[in-house]
C-alpha cells in the first residue's frame, strides 16, 4: 500500500518529491544521502540553540530534507491535517495533537531526562510530526537533550527487534514505562557531537527508529470519518489517561 496523503503519487512522486521518485529504494536512497551531507549542519544548529523547543523539530527536519521535500519543515497539521495515520496497530498523535506530544516529551527531558529517557522518546515518537523523515529528526534532537543533560545512550549495543518491541510497547501503553526499562543498560558518559555525528552516520537504520517510524504507514482513515475518529479515541484513551495522571504526581511533587 503506498502512502499517499496528497494524492498525486502518479504525477508528482512520492510525496511530492522535488525528482518525481516513485521507487521506494531510490527515495530511501536519497533520503539516506541528504541525512548524511545534511547531519552536521543540523547537529550544528542544535548545538547553538539556546532552547530546545518544538521548533527545532522543524528546523532540523528543514535542514535535512528540503533539497528532497518542499514541505520539510512543515508539519501534518500543514500538510495532512485531516488525516489519522497508523503502523500496524499503534496509532500516531492526530494532526492537532502533534505538538503537544512532543511539548509533554520536552517538558519531562527538561525535568528529569535521565529517568525519563525512554518516555521523552515515546511522546516524540508518538507526535510524529512529518509524513516523512521523523526517525532521524527525532534522533538529532533527543541527542542534543541527552547532551546538555550530561549523558548519551549507547546505540550501537542495542538490539533492533528488541528496541522495536520496547517502543511499541512504550506507544500502546506509557505506563509501565517499557522504554525507560530498555535503554536503561545503554544509558552512557555524554557523546560529544562529533562524535554523535560519526555514531549516526554509521548506525544503520537508526536503530530501527527510522524503520520504525517511517516505513510502512497507512492512513487509518479521515477525520471526518466516524470510524476512523472512534478507533483513535479508543486506542489513545489509556495513554492520555496515564499522561494526565503523571502531569499530577508531577505538579503535587
Amino acid at each position: 500500500m503506498v502512502f499517499d496523503p496528497f494524492g498525486d503519487f502518479d504525477t508528482q512522486g512520492y510525496l511530492r518529491n522535488s525528482q518525481g521518485l516513485t521507487d521506494p529504494e531510490s527515495v530511501k536512497h536519497v533520503e539516506h544521502s541528504l541525512f548524511l551531507a545534511n547531519l552536521d549542519d543540523a547537529i550544528d544548529m542544535l548545538r547553538t540553540r539556546k532552547v530546545i523547543d518544538y521548533g527545532s523539530f522543524l528546523d532540523v527536519h528543514r535542514i535535512l530534507f528540503e533539497d528532497f521535500y518542499p514541505w520539510a519543515g512543515q508539519d501534518r497539521l500543514t500538510t495532512a491535517p485531516a488525516l489519522y495515520i497508523t503502523k500496524g496497530e499503534a496509532h500516531f498523535a492526530q494532526a492537532t495533537e502533534i505538538r503537544m506530544a512532543v511539548d509533554w516529551g520536552l517538558t519531562l527531558a527538561d525535568r528529569n531526562l535521565l529517568e525519563n529517557c525512554g518516555t521523552v522518546l515515546g511522546q516524540f515518537a508518538l507526535g510524529h510530526p512529518f509524513l516523512d523523515g521523523n526517525g532521524r529528526t527525532i534522533m538529532l534532537v533527543f541527542g542534543e537533550l541527552c547532551y546538555r543533560a550530561g549523558f548519551g545512550i549507547a546505540w550501537e549495543g542495542t538490539d533492533k527487534t528488541d528496541y522495536l518491541d520496547a517502543l511499541t510497547r512504550e506507544l500502546d501503553d506509557p505506563r509501565p514505562a517499557p522504554l525507560n526499562a530498555y535503554l536503561a543498560p545503554y544509558i552512557a558518559a555524554r557523546v560529544p557531537h562529533e562524535a554523535y555525528s560519526k555514531t549516526l552516520n554509521e548506525l544503520p537504520g537508526l536503530s530501527g527508529m527510522e524503520r520504525f517510524i517511517d516505513e510502512g504507514r497507512e492512513i487509518a482513515g479521515y477525520t471526518s470519518d466516524p470510524g476512523a475518529k472512534k478507533a483513535y479515541e479508543a486506542y489513545m484513551a489509556a495513554r492520555n489517561a496515564a499522561i494526565r495522571v503523571e502531569q499530577v504526581k508531577t505538579v503535587k511533587s
